[in-house]
């Protein structure tokens, strides 16, 4: 029923979109003839009403084959995309529609290509040359969309894993490495030896973005645990911590690099000392990084290497007496990222008088992020803290989204509420499902589901 509705109301706009007056003045009664409207704007967002139909647009098939060959070239690509999601036609269908796009003299058109492609999965391959051709395309925002369209095909890309790795040495690299990074992770264990390569690049982005993304690779990656071990001596600190991180993302099969973790252990970089106490832990369960994470915790002073200490605290768990110590020191941090971080760290200790203590003092923090995280931290026990549902409401109408999502992400986690108590946040979490964010809605939903099933299903979620 909801499909036919859904339909019902994309073909309804179609129609209104055809439905504007031709030049002799009369209504065009089919609502595909948008389609074929002199105005491309009508053209354009017709195709797009059919995209969103998807596999329930098939009645609209040869109408969308026809516009193809439409005169303007973004309601091509958008034409290219509505056949795809409605049809899957072979890829021979719209890959000449698309390629031919990616020579347009206009950037937008350029920029409006790569993510359609993606869309293809398997079926793009003949299009990963133009996609490395789009890689030195000179406007930015083709850049970062063809990257972007190579993350979301993944292994498939694998071939163009040492194109990206070419993208250092441009005034852009600082917005486009954490996208490149990600993308060369998505490409999986095949992309390693072009990784392995770069870790030996004269340009340190080029070494760290390798060992980044063979961290996002993690175990099958394995091939790449003794070049990271060397880089564990390189020049570049940032690239040693994230060679030390990847290790650690390796895991287990990455033990021939234990004495390499041990003695990065006594880097000059906290950061570096930080990932490679971790490491220890990942990949061989050891707690011997503990004390020298904990000396950086309490000396740094630097706010993200505290907060760095703290979430490789979090990590390992009960890292004993001194690391709870330093833990409970940080929720009077001068730094809220670092209280906050305390306070999520805390959560994976062993519960005792004295941190709960600690949190609920901490419950009247003047910073909403850490209250949320402290209230998360209480956890079985948050509901019974004063102050708790006080958090809650407030950060529940906060004007931050993520704050708002946040929210509702924790009252999902509570147990042991009063009638009163949920009743309130019922009438919280109903207010919520109108928010103008999705995610929002979402999350409220599944809180109001967890914490009163009949509360939702009288707001129709089920």
């Amino acid at each position: 029923m909801r499909r036919l509705s859904l339909c019902f109301i994309l073909i309804l706009s179609l129609s209104t979109l055809a439905g504007q007056p031709d030049k002799k003045g009369s209504q065009v009664p089919d609502g595909l003839k948008a389609l074929q409207h002199p105005d491309p704007l009508v053209r354009y967002k017709a195709a797009g009403v059919l995209a969103r139909l998807g596999k329930t647009g098939k009645f609209a098939i040869p109408e969308l084959r026809a516009a193809l060959k439409d005169k303007d070239v973004r309601v091509r690509i958008k034409v290219a995309e509505a056949l795809w999601k409605v049809e899957k036609p072979p890829a021979s269908v719209i890959l000449p529609v698309l390629l031919a796009a990616f020579k347009d003299k206009t950037p937008s058109v350029r920029a409006a290509v790569p993510g359609v492609i993606a869309l293809l999965g398997p079926k793009a391959r003949p299009a990963l040359p133009a996609l490395k051709k789009a890689l030195t395309d000179k406007d930015l925002d083709v850049r970062m969309e063809t990257i972007l369209a190579l993350g979301e095909l993944g292994p498939v890309a694998v071939e163009c894993a040492p194109a990206l790795l070419q993208l250092t040495g441009t005034v852009e690299l600082l917005l486009l490495e954490p996208m490149i990074s990600v993308t060369l992770g998505n490409m999986g264990a095949g992309a390693t030896p072009s990784l392995v390569n770069a870790l030996g690049r004269k340009e340190f982005e080029a070494r760290r973005m390798a060992a980044y993304a063979l961290g996002l690779i993690g175990p099958q990656a394995r091939d790449a645990a003794p070049a990271l071990c060397k880089v564990l001596e390189d020049t570049e600190p940032s690239v040693r911590a994230q060679a030390a991180q990847a290790l650690g993302k390796i895991g287990k099969d990455a033990a021939d690099g234990l004495p390499a973790l041990r003695k990065a252990l006594t880097d000059k970089n906290d950061s570096v000392a930080i990932e490679a106490g971790l490491a220890l832990w990942r990949v061989a369960g050891v707690r011997d990084g503990v004390p020298v994470i904990v000396r950086a915790l309490k000396m740094s002073g630097e706010d993200f290497i505290r907060e760095s200490a703290c979430k490789a605290l979090a990590q390992i768990g009960d890292g004993g007496d001194e690391a709870q110590a330093a833990l409970l020191a940080g929720l009077t941090d001068a730094g809220a990222v670092v209280r906050a971080a305390a306070a999520d760290a805390l959560a994976r200790v062993p519960p005792s008088k004295t941190v709960l203590k600690a949190l609920t003092k901490a419950l009247s923090d003047k910073e909403i992020q850490v209250q949320l995280s402290v209230v998360r931290a209480l956890g079985k026990d948050a509901a019974t803290v004063p102050g708790t549902l006080a958090v809650l409401h407030k950060a529940l109408r906060h004007e931050d989204s993520a704050i708002r999502i946040r929210a509702a992400n924790s009252i999902e986690g509570l147990a042991g509420l009063s009638p009163e108590q949920t009743k309130s946040l019922v009438a919280a979490l109903i207010d919520a499902l109108e928010d103008d964010y999705r995610n929002v809605q979402v999350a409220a939903a599944r809180a109001l589901k967890k914490i009163d099933p009949r509360a939702a299903a009288r707001a129709g979620i089920r």
